[in-house]
């Protein structure tokens, strides 16, 4: 087996620059045309002939955003590239450019939960994400109940440094009962201190389970029928199906999600020897974590089937000698 061993470097990159932007600078430059071509990696200084620091690693892109820069300052750039061996070429020769005035106040992007516009004991938490051009500086995030008063703060997340950030943020739920609306604004400041416009939005708080009609369970022998119909809740998930021996131990015994005709069924089957008392459990779920149960009994009896046995002669058609 033979291996070439190659220390060539690849050229140095050409046609780097740097052009300033509102809230970024933008370092450019062309692919080489090396067939063996790595990753590029940038470089900055704040002086012409002072020490580069490396602030990008591994692009495969032919540009760089550099956002950690303020306006009204010149910094400088240098491009290298790796080959596939790990071999690097020299520096770029430098380029500088200043990022134009901030003038573009940041944005709040969604303000979103798990289900829709409702929340609950157990979905409580929404997400609110924020972007900007160069770096976002805080979130804050106000709520008010049922539109009555000023808003209150809820949250606030300082100190970002970065372009986008995403919070989540639980609601307070202790101080709302069934049906009440929470209204929800959030807003964000960037590093030049503009600010963006509000965001709203308003969720119901909704602690009513879904129900169920018609919920049956019969005994036939040692298979046990489990019948049942929805109440049509529009955000009915599901159901999930228990049976208990002693009232305190559930086991999950299998699952429904929710159906288009709203009538469901479950077969379970027992397989115990002795007699006993079975009780069921069918459990609602809607989609925001709601939940309702409703328990039925049977009462199983063991049927000893004590059956005669029946003799059974063994005996081939034919016999060779000897083997008798």
């Amino acid at each position: 087996t033979e291996y070439i061993v190659d220390r060539t470097p690849p050229m140095t990159p050409v046609n780097v620059s740097a052009n300033g932007n509102d809230g970024y600078i933008t370092i450019s430059w062309t692919m080489g045309s090396e067939a063996d071509l790595g990753k590029y990696f940038v470089y900055k200084s704040t002086s012409l002939d002072g020490n580069y620091q490396l602030i990008a690693s591994d692009l495969s892109a032919l540009n760089y955003h550099d956002r950690n820069v303020q306006s009204g300052r010149e910094f400088y750039y240098k491009v290298r590239v790796s080959d596939s061996c790990g071999n690097m070429s020299d520096f770029s020769n430098p380029v500088s450019s200043t990022m134009s005035p901030d003038a573009q106040k940041p944005e709040i992007t969604s303000i979103s939960t798990t289900y829709q516009q409702k929340i609950s004991n157990s979905v409580k938490t929404i997400n609110v994400a924020a972007t900007d051009n160069n770096k976002l500086s805080k979130i804050i995030v106000e709520y008010r109940i049922n539109a009555n008063g000023d808003y209150q703060q809820l949250a606030i997340q300082e100190n970002i440094d970065n372009y986008y950030e995403n919070i989540s943020v639980s609601l307070p739920i202790e101080a709302m009962t069934d049906g009440d609306v929470i209204y929800i604004r959030a807003y964000a400041f960037d590093m030049a201190g503009l600010q963006s416009d509000y965001a709203t939005a308003r969720y119901t708080f909704d602690t009513t389970p879904p129900m169920v009609d018609n919920f049956t369970v019969l005994l036939d022998v040692s298979t046990v029928y489990l019948d049942w119909t929805d109440c049509a809740d529009s955000d009915l998930s599901g159901f999930r199906v228990y049976r208990s021996v002693d009232g305190e131990i559930f086991n999950q015994l299998g699952t429904r999600g929710a159906s288009s005709n709203g009538k469901y069924s479950f077969v379970d089957t027992i397989n115990d020897k002795e007699s006993n008392t079975y009780i069921y459990k069918l459990e609602a779920i809607d989609k925001i974590g709601n939940t309702a149960t409703w328990i039925k009994t049977v009462e199983y009896t063991y049927v000893y089937i004590n059956q005669i046995p029946v003799p059974v002669i063994n005996i081939p058609d034919y016999m060779a000698l000897g083997v008798e």
